[in-house]
C-alpha cells in the first residue's frame, strides 16, 4: 500500500522516488511485480538533520531512518483518514514497506546514483528498462517472495545484494498468527558457514526460533560460546525485518520521548542535536530476549566503541527502548535454503564480485529476472584472457579494441582501436577513438566533466539544468545534475546496444527475442521512435528475402509496443486506402533493390502519418503485418520453379474429369510445415491420409465448355463469370467461389492483365465449368481446404491437358493458398495427395522445396493401427487464419517458448517416425499426446475446447494419446485407443455426463491419395 523511500539527502530521497515513479509509468506490469502499482502511495523521506549538505555528522542512523520512516507513513495515513492527530492502530489494515537506500557517500566508483540505484547488469521481460534494473527494485520484488499477505510494516535495506528466488516458502508465514495476541518483530536470518561470522553480524536463536542475542561480527570462537553456531553454521544478520502493525506501533510511539525525537524531523525542528539508532544493534537487541539485560548493561564508552560506533544512545535511551519493547517478541524467520547474497560493495574488486555472484545465482533460475544483454563488442575486439568478457555489462564496443586480462567495463562506450590495460575498471564513460588507458585506472567519467564525454547538447544540459533550479545549494544541484546525466547517459548507451542488438538479429536470422530490447525504445525518454524506425527500414533495405519477413513483422511489434497496451487487437483489417499504394508496392516488388527503396520509401511515408495516437499504431502495425504476409507468399512463390507439368491431349467437350483425395491426420511436427517457419528453420512432419465415413471426403470435377464461359461452383454456390473483372475478388478467401478463381488464376489459365476473358477463353478451346465439394464439416482440422485446393488444381489441369504429379500439386498449393491469401502450409496437401503414413520436410533456405518420404509400412500393421483410432467431432468449427496469424506473430517475435516448441516439434516427429518402423502403438499414442500440447504451445490460449479435457478425463484408462486435428481450436480429434475397436465404448462413456456434442465418425487409413479419372457422368456430389 505504502512505499517509504528513506535516504540522506532531500534530493536523493526525491530523486529515487522519481525512479520508482518512472517506472510505474514506463513499466506498468513490472512496478506490478514489484509491489508499487498505479494504488501504491510513495513516500520520499530524507533524513532530518542533512537537508543542509555542509552537515556531514547528523546521520541517524538505520534505527533512527526507519523510525523517521514511520512517522511520515503514520501520519500520511492519519491523513487519509481525514484525522487531525496521529490515529491509533494506525498500521491496522495496510501493508507498508520502509526501502532504506544508504548515506549519500555510499555510491559505487564512478557513479552518482548510489547503491541503492546504480543499474545492475540484470534484466527482465516485464520491464520496459533499458538501463538495468537497480538493487532498489531488486529488494522490492524481493519483499514480494517473502511477504505474506497480513498487514505489516517491512523494513528494506540496499546494503545487501540479495536474490530470493521465485517459489521461495516464505518462513515469515509461520509467525503471522502468533502476532494476532502478541506483538512481535520478525527478522531474516540468512544461514551461512561459521566463517561468516567474523564479516557478519549473526543471531543467537533459541529451538523455538526466537532470537536470543544479536551479535556484531564476533568471530567464530565468541559465536560458538555465545551459542550461536549449529552444524558448523551461523545465523547471519540479513536486511528484512518485519514488524506487525502493534511493533509498528510501539516503535512509533518513541518518535515524541528523548531522545529519540531527534531521530526523526521532531527533533530537527526544535533544534536538538541528532540522536543515531541502529536498527540491529540497538531496537532488535532491545527485543531479544537474552540481549535485553546485555544491551541494557552496555556502559556510554562501550557504546562509543568503534564496533558500535553507529550508535550513541545513553543509559536512559537504552532503558526506554528496552521497555518499549518489553511486550514484543523477537523471532528469525530461517528458510530452508539460504538465497545469494553479498554485501553490497563499493570497490571495484568486491563489486565485480558481488554481481557476477548474482548473476550466476540468477541465470535460468528466474523467469522475471534475467543476465541483461551483455553488451555490443564488435568480432574484431581482442579480450587478452580467455572469459573476460563476461565483465563487460551493458556497454558498446566498437572495432579493433584490446582489453587487458581482470578489466571490467560497465555502462561505457569504447570507440574503436581503444587499448584499455589490465586491471582496470571502466564506470560510465565515453572513450574516444584509440584512447589508451594505463594498467590498473579506475575511471568514472563524471568527475569534474559535466558532459560525461556522451555529447549531450547544450540544450539537453540547459533542460537538466532548469529541472533543479529551485535547488539552492550548488554543490546538492550539481550532484543532482550529475545523475541526471549518468541516468540519461546510461539510457543513451543502451539504446544504442538494443539497436545494434535488433540489427544485428535481423540481418542473422538469430533466434533470439527482441521483445525487451523494442518495449525499452519504445519507452525511451532519450531516443526519438523516428530513430528506431529509421534503423527497421535500413535493415529492411539490407536484408535478404530469407529473413524480410521477419523485419517487417518486427517492425510491426515495435509500433505496437510504441501504443503501450493501448490502441486495440493486433490482428485486424490491414487494407486502408491510403495504405494501399505501399502495400501494392510491395505485392509488384520485383526483386531489385531501386523497387524495394521505393516500397520501403511508401511505407515509411505512409507510417509517418500513423504515429500520433496508440489507434493509429496498432492500424499502421497491421499493415506493416499485412506487408510481412505479402513478402512470405513472395518467399513461398519460390516454389513455383518446381512446379512443372506433362502436356496431355485435352478431353472432348462435356467429359468430366473427376479428382478425389482423402482427407488427413497430423501425428507430429505441424506447425514447422508453415511458411515462413518451414523456409526460417525447417520442417519435418508425419501425417496419415484417412477416409472419412469410408469414402474420400475432397473432390472436384472440371469439363470443358464450347461457350466461352466460367461456370463455377463451390458446395450449393454457382457463379458464372463472362468478365475478367468478376475474377479479380479471387485473393479474398469469403468470395463467392474465390478458391476456384484463385486456382484459374494459379494455374495461369487466366491472365487477369491480358486479353477479355471470352478471347482468352476461346484460344483455349472454350470455356471451363468447375465444381469442387467437400463432406467435411467446416473447419475439421483434417487439411481440407488445402487437399481441396490441390484436387482442383488436378482436375483443371487435366481438363486443359496438364497432367500435374504429386510433387508438383503441393508445390502449386502452396502457391494457390498464398494467392488467396489464406497462408498455410505444406503438410496437408502432402498428407491427402500421398496414400498411407508419410514424413515430409524442408529444408531451411530458399527456394522452397518439399521432399515426401511415404514410410514403407506393412498393410497388416496399417489395419491394426486403424483399429486402434477414433475420430470424433468436437462439434466445433476452427478457421486456420483466426490461430495462423497469431502463431505467425509469435513466431516472428521469436518468443523463446515459442522457438524450442518448434524444435521439440521436429524431435516428435522424429521419435514418431522411429515408433511406426517398430510397429510399437503405445508409443505412437504418446508421440500424438506429446504433440499435442507443443501444438498448444505453439497456439497459446484457447486452442483446446472445454469439452476435450472432460472427455479425455473419462477415457484416460483407455487410451495412449490424443490430439485435435490441424492447429487445434476444435474440429476433429484423433483417439489412440489401448485396445482396438473401441469407438462404440469411448461414445458410450461419453454420453454418460450429457457430454451429446460429440460426433463419432468411421475411419480407414487411405493407401491411394489423390486420384483423377475420366468419368461421363456428371458429378452427383452436388
Amino acid at each position: 500500500d505504502i512505499v517509504a523511500v528513506s535516504s540522506a539527502r532531500q534530493s536523493d530521497t526525491t530523486f529515487f522516488t522519481e525512479q520508482l515513479e518512472g517506472r510505474r509509468v514506463e513499466s506498468p506490469k513490472w512496478a506490478e511485480q514489484l509491489g508499487i502499482s498505479a494504488g501504491t502511495l510513495l513516500i520520499p523521506v530524507p533524513d532530518p538533520f542533512l537537508e543542509d549538505a555542509s552537515r556531514t555528522t547528523g546521520y541517524v542512523g538505520s534505527g533512527g531512518a526507519t523510525l523517521n520512516a514511520i512517522l511520515h507513513v503514520a501520519e500520511h495515513i492519519s491523513i487519509r483518514h481525514e484525522s487531525g492527530s496521529l490515529m491509533s492502530n494506525v498500521f491496522e489494515g495496510w501493508k507498508v514497506a520502509v526501502l532504506l537506500c544508504g548515506t549519500a557517500h555510499e555510491k559505487i566508483a564512478g557513479s552518482e546514483l548510489g547503491k541503492a540505484f546504480t543499474p545492475l547488469p540484470l534484466g527482465s521481460p516485464a520491464t520496459l528498462s533499458t538501463g538495468g534494473i537497480t538493487n532498489a527494485e531488486l529488494m522490492l520484488l524481493n519483499l514480494q517472495r517473502v511477504a505474506d499477505p497480513c498487514p505489516a510494516v517491512w523494513v528494506c535495506s540496499t546494503e545487501w545484494l540479495l536474490h530470493i528466488p521465485p517459489g521461495f516458502q516464505s518462513p515469515f508465514t509461520q509467525y503471522t498468527q502468533q502476532y494476532v495476541t502478541k506483538p512481535g518483530i520478525t527478522a531474516l536470518a540468512i544461514p551461512a558457514p561459521a566463517a561468516a561470522a567474523a564479516e557478519h553480524g549473526v543471531y543467537s536463536v533459541g529451538p523455538n526460533g526466537s532470537i536470543n542475542d544479536v551479535l556484531y561480527k564476533p568471530g567464530v570462537q565468541k559465536a560458538t560460546e555465545a551459542g550461536a553456531v549449529f552444524g558448523g553454521q551461523v545465523l547471519i544478520v540479513a536486511p528484512v525485518v518485519r514488524f506487525c502493525p502493534r511493533s509498528a506501533e510501539m516503535f512509533l510511539g518513541l518518535h515524541a520521548q528523548p531522545p529519540f525525537d531527534a531521530c526523526t524531523y521532531y527533533g530537527s525542528d526544535s533544534a536538538s542535536p541528532p540522536a543515531r539508532l541502529n536498527l540491529y544493534l540497538d531496537v532488535l537487541m532491545a527485543a531479544a530476549c537474552e540481549g535485553r539485560s546485555k544491551y541494557m548493561g552496555r556502559s556510554d564508552s562501550e557504546n562509543a566503541t568503534a564496533d558500535l560506533k553507529s550508535s550513541n544512545l545513553c543509559a536512559v535511551g537504552r532503558q526506554l527502548l528496552t521497555r518499549t519493547f518489553a511486550g514484543a517478541t523477537l523471532s528469525a524467520a530461517i528458510p530452508s535454503f539460504p538465497p545469494y547474497y553479498h554485501i553490497y560493495p563499493t570497490t571495484p574488486e568486491t563489486w565485480l564480485e558481488g554481481v557476477m555472484g548474482l548473476r550466476r545465482a540468477i541465470n535460468n533460475s528466474d523467469a522475471l529476472l534475467s543476465p541483461a544483454p551483455a553488451s555490443h563488442v564488435q568480432p574484431s575486439t581482442t579480450v587478452t584472457n580467455e572469459g573476460v568478457a563476461h565483465a563487460i555489462f551493458r556497454s558498446w564496443v566498437g572495432d579493433n579494441v584490446v582489453i587487458g586480462a581482470n578489466t571490467l567495463i560497465h555502462c561505457s562506450e569504447i570507440a574503436d582501436g581503444c587499448t584499455i590495460g589490465k586491471n582496470c575498471r571502466i564506470y560510465h564513460a565515453s572513450l574516444p577513438a584509440r584512447t589508451v588507458i594505463p594498467d590498473g585506472t579506475c575511471l568514472g567519467a563524471l568527475g569534474d566533466n559535466p558532459n560525461c564525454g556522451f555529447n549531450f547538447t547544450p540544450e539537453e544540459l540547459e533542460v537538466l539544468r532548469g529541472s533543479v533550479k529551485h535547488v539552492v545549494d550548488e554543490e546538492e544541484k550539481s550532484q543532482r545534475i550529475k545523475g541526471m546525466i549518468e541516468q540519461r547517459s546510461t539510457m543513451k548507451l543502451s539504446n544504442k546496444i538494443d539497436m545494434d542488438q535488433i540489427r544485428s538479429v535481423l540481418l542473422t536470422g538469430a533466434d533470439t527475442c527482441l521483445f525487451a530490447e523494442m518495449c525499452g525504445l519504445a519507452a525511451s525518454t532519450v531516443t526519438p521512435i523516428e530513430d528506431v524506425l529509421t534503423l527497421f527500414d535500413t535493415v529492411t533495405l539490407e536484408v535478404n528475402l530469407h529473413w524480410l519477413a521477419r523485419v517487417l513483422y518486427t517492425q510491426a511489434d515495435f509500433l505496437a509496443c510504441c501504443a503501450k497496451g493501448r490502441g486495440g487487437l493486433r490482428s485486424g483489417p490491414a487494407r486502408n486506402p491510403a495504405w494501399l499504394p505501399a502495400i501494392n508496392a510491395v505485392q509488384h516488388w520485383d526483386g531489385t533493390d531501386r523497387s524495394k527503396q521505393t516500397w520501403v520509401a511508401l511505407l515509411a511515408q505512409q507510417r509517418s502519418r500513423w504515429l500520433g495516437s496508440p489507434e493509429y499504431l496498432i492500424r499502421a502495425a497491421r499493415h506493416y503485418e499485412g506487408a510481412a504476409a505479402v513478402i512470405t507468399a513472395r518467399a513461398v512463390d519460390t516454389a513455383t520453379q518446381f512446379i512443372a507439368y506433362t502436356k496431355l491431349s485435352m478431353p472432348p467437350l462435356d467429359v468430366w474429369i473427376r479428382a478425389e483425395a482423402p482427407a488427413r491426420i497430423d501425428l507430429a511436427g505441424g506447425w514447422t510445415d508453415t511458411p515462413p517457419i518451414s523456409y526460417e528453420a525447417g520442417g519435418l512432419v508425419v501425417n496419415v491420409a484417412i477416409k472419412v465415413s469410408n469414402s474420400k471426403p475432397l473432390k472436384a470435377y472440371c469439363r470443358r465448355l464450347s461457350e466461352p464461359i466460367l461456370k463455377l461452383r463451390t458446395d450449393e454456390t454457382e457463379t458464372v463469370v463472362t468478365e475478367i473483372e468478376q475474377m479479380l475478388d479471387y485473393n479474398q478467401p469469403q468470395a463467392p467461389a474465390a478458391i476456384l478463381k484463385a486456382a484459374l488464376v494459379a494455374l495461369h489459365v487466366i491472365d487477369l492483365g491480358g486479353p477479355p476473358l471470352d478471347k482468352q477463353l476461346r484460344n483455349m478451346g472454350g470455356g471451363l465449368e468447375v465444381r469442387s465439394c467437400s463432406s467435411l464439416p467446416v473447419g475439421s482440422g483434417l487439411g481440407g481446404s488445402s487437399i481441396l485446393g490441390g484436387v482442383i488444381l488436378a482436375a483443371i489441369g487435366s481438363a486443359i491437358g496438364r497432367s500435374y504429379n504429386k510433387n508438383v500439386l503441393v508445390h502449386a498449393v502452396l502457391r494457390l493458398e498464398q494467392i488467396l491469401t489464406s497462408g498455410g502450409g505444406w503438410q496437408d496437401q502432402v498428407g491427402g495427395f500421398f496414400g498411407g503414413i508419410k514424413s515430409c520436410n524442408s529444408a531451411p533456405a530458399l527456394p522452397l522445396q518439399v521432399f515426401t518420404d511415404t514410410l514403407k509400412v506393412p498393410t497388416q500393421f496399417l489395419e491394426r493401427l486403424c483399429s486402434h483410432f477414433v475420430l470424433v467431432y468436437t462439434g466445433r468449427a476452427r478457421l486456420a487464419r483466426n490461430l495462423l496469424q497469431m502463431v505467425l506473430r509469435r513466431w516472428a517475435a521469436r518468443l523463446p517458448d515459442v522457438v524450442a516448441t518448434v524444435k521439440q516439434l521436429r524431435r516428435t516427429a522424429a521419435d514418431l517416425i522411429s515408433a511406426i518402423k517398430q510397429e510399437d502403438i503405445a508409443k505412437i499414442g504418446e508421440c500424438l499426446l506429446r504433440y499435442w500440447e507443443q501444438k498448444k504451445l505453439m497456439a497459446g490460449n484457447g486452442v483446446e475446447p472445454p469439452v476435450i479435457p472432460k472427455v479425455i478425463s473419462l477415457w484416460k484408462d483407455h487410451i495412449h494419446g490424443y490430439a485435435l486435428g490441424g492447429a487445434g481450436g476444435g474440429g476433429f480429434l484423433l483417439v489412440i485407443t489401448k485396445k482396438p475397436d473401441m469407438a462404440a465404448t469411448l461414445e458410450t462413456m461419453s454420453r454418460t455426463d450429457g457430454s451429446t456434442v460429440l460426433s463419432f465418425y468411421p475411419v480407414s487409413i487411405d493407401t491411394e491419395g489423390l486420384i483423377v479419372t475420366e468419368t461421363d457422368e456428371g458429378p452427383r456430389d452436388f
